[in-house]
């Protein structure tokens, strides 16, 4: 592993382990009178004194001693409180008799999963901060391998461990709810495999998020990467048992993260500056396959707690499956537009949060009563009673029969002779699995298209070729992952267009644009990776251009892969600048290795000259032009005007 990964890891758990290590030791020493807490208290304040005393030293940095301070402060805060709470043991034994020596196994295995193929799938190890991800993305049915890693792969550090620390406190949480300990009745710890608590901690729990994951890849809205499905499948499960308890989880993720970074980086300076043109936030979320994620969680918590009468009230579940859906922005429901537009649709997205929260209720506490009058009845034989419950005619008027008083009437108020009566809480689950499949079904349809072999844009002189990836520059093309097929709703369409570099490879079902235009401008220089399991290679987008005085840029994109030679990409028309100079125009325009200035005369007459250079002048047209550091006047008898500017990149 580089030390990039190094410096990502070891900040978080090095100072943590190095402080409990110590407190622990000082906790068996102290005064028997002060107890474990009372110890690790000392510990603290050794640690405390060492780390402070190494830093006055010169032995470690301010930033390291900062570090060790807040671990102390987390850990010994927690000390302090178990102090006061004094559960003489009743935290352990609880979390004992629901998992193998109180810890989430399953969670860990699935965490070391995910991390894994972060750093050997996608390349993580050698290069962390940029991991190959367009491979593993969940582009198409026909591109097995995409829909296989995209749940496990992650866009970068920080989208890594945002769901690495979801599954740690939600997956913890589900897997308490679940237990590692059979808790029907009768049923014995070791007595088949399913009943194993080994089994349970160290196979189902692992095999359970990798099904829940390959779910939401197959079912996903688009070309999704990210573990964040089954994080949402796990607060789904979770919310089943605990939805309050899920709703504190919620924070505490976000306090986790905040530690690690706050451990990572104890002390941020930052100045204002410009930020590059990118997409809303809420343009980057997955919505729809959170939301997937979340209604199978609920359906399995459904399927695995049925039999338990001991549930949350409507009104709990209502009101944590509310506030989640606000709090994860699941009522962030967008639309691409093309070309950098996105519409978004907070206010119906807010409906759908709050009909989501009544299916999620409604599922799991609608009485398991019969609907009267919707009585699912099978065909009766000439003399058979009518069934309990059912409208039958009585000398021409209608009577209602009387569950209670029938005397062959058994639980729920149904009988022999009748059929299988239709219930609130089936009616509920139907919702409640229809809802699911309405979720479903745009996903499984999107990736059900297929990428045309000549998809790659552009002139393919003009395109670099890396392995079976194509990378292009155009402007103003047909998104072909979007518009594959023309869809008109709602005054929007699935036929939008896009600029930037673009990558296609039809043999992995990829179409992106990965740079767009404005992102370009404003950088100049954007890498571009592509590859595979096992290889990678960057491909360098370039952008150089002068702009006209109130009259556009002309600009010239090349493609400058990392082990070939630079291709010219993209020309742009010629821009023209506001103001004439004695009747004359100027214009800039872009070449095959450079730029020239066109100047325009009152009779139509044209002349070119090259762009000058630094504190050179050229003459073109009867204007002397001349650069002064890269701004061009033109001049002629005592008229001088700044006429164009070259452009400039952060």
């Amino acid at each position: 592993m580089t030390l990039g990964l190094f410096a990502w890891l070891v900040p978080a758990f090095g100072p943590v382990a190095a402080a409990a290590v110590v407190a622990a030791l000082a906790g068996r020493a102290g005064p028997r009178s002060l107890g474990f807490d009372g110890g690790y208290a000392v510990g603290a304040v050794l640690v405390l004194v060492a780390s402070g005393g190494a830093w006055a030293l010169g032995v470690v940095d301010a930033g390291a001693a900062l570090v060790a301070t807040l671990s102390l402060a987390v850990t010994g805060s927690l000390a302090l409180v178990r102090r006061l709470d004094a559960p003489d043991g009743r935290w352990g034994r609880r979390l004992r008799s629901r998992l193998v020596m109180g810890v989430p196994w399953g969670t860990l295995v699935t965490v070391g999963g995910v991390l894994s193929v972060y750093l050997f799938v996608q390349g993580g190890a050698a290069a962390w901060a940029d991991p190959v991800t367009l491979p593993f993305r969940a582009w198409s049915l026909l591109y097995p391998l995409g829909l296989l890693t995209a749940p496990f792969s992650h866009d970068g550090p920080g989208h890594l461990v945002g769901n690495l620390a979801g599954t740690l406190v939600f997956g913890s949480l589900a897997e308490y709810a679940w237990g590692h300990f059979p808790r029907e009745r009768g049923a014995s710890s070791f007595g088949s495999p399913w009943t194993n608590p080994l089994v349970r901690a160290f196979l189902v729990v692992p095999a359970a998020a990798v099904a829940v994951g390959l779910v939401t890849s197959l079912f996903s809205l688009g070309p999704v990467i990210g573990f964040s499905g089954v994080v949402f499948a796990l607060v789904g499960f979770a919310l089943v048992r605990y939805p309050i308890g899920t709703v504190v989880a919620v924070v505490t993720v976000g306090a986790v993260r905040l530690v690690y970074f706050a451990l990572r980086r104890p002390v941020v300076v930052s100045e204002a500056t410009p930020s590059p043109p990118s997409a809303p936030w809420w343009a980057g979320v997955a919505i729809q396959a959170h939301a997937l994620g979340l209604l199978v969680g609920v359906a399995l918590g459904l399927l695995v707690f049925a039999r338990r009468d001991d549930g949350p009230s409507a009104l709990r579940l209502w009101a944590g499956a509310l506030l989640l859906g606000v709090e994860q922005s699941l009522w962030a429901v967008y639309w691409f537009r093309g070309n950098e537009t996105y519409v978004l649709y907070r206010g119906p997205g807010i409906v759908l949060v709050v009909l989501l929260a009544l299916l999620v209720a409604t599922a799991l506490t609608a009485p398991d009563r019969p609907l009267r009058g919707l009585e699912l009845r099978g065909r009766r034989r000439d003399g058979d009673a009518a069934p309990t419950g059912a409208v039958e005619a009585d000398g021409g008027r209608e009577t209602e029969t009387d569950p209670r008083a029938s005397p062959d009437a058994g639980e729920g108020g149904s009988d022999a002779g009748g059929g299988p009566k239709l219930t609130w809480r089936t009616v509920a689950v139907v919702v409640l699995l229809v809802g699911l499949g309405l979720t479903a079904g745009p996903g499984v349809g999107s990736k059900a298209l297929a990428v045309a072999d000549d998809a790659a844009p552009g002139d393919g002189s003009r395109q670099v070729a890396v392995g079976d990836y194509t990378v292009g520059y155009a402007e103003n093309v047909r998104n072909r992952r979007v518009a594959l097929v023309d869809v008109e709703a709602f005054d929007e369409t699935t036929a939008v267009r896009t600029s930037g570099v673009i990558v296609s490879s039809p043999d992995r079902q990829i179409w992106q644009q990965t740079v767009s235009t404005r992102r370009l401008a404003f950088d100049g220089e954007v890498d571009v990776t592509v590859g595979g399991p096992g290889w990678r290679r960057t491909v360098t987008a370039v952008r150089r251009g002068w702009s006209a005085d109130g009259g556009g840029t002309a600009y010239i994109v090349w493609l400058d892969p990392e082990d070939g030679e630079r291709r010219l990409a993209f020309r742009s028309d010629p821009a023209t600048a506001a103001d004439r100079i004695a009747g004359r125009n100027v214009s800039v325009a872009p070449g095959e290795d450079g730029f020239f200035v066109t100047v325009e005369g009152p009779n139509g007459s044209v002349d070119t000259a090259p762009v000058p250079g630094v504190n050179e002048s050229v003459t073109a047209g009867g204007l002397t032009l001349t650069n002064r550091e890269n701004d061009v006047y033109a001049s002629v008898d005592d008229t001088r005007v700044r006429v164009l500017s070259k452009e400039e990149y952060e």
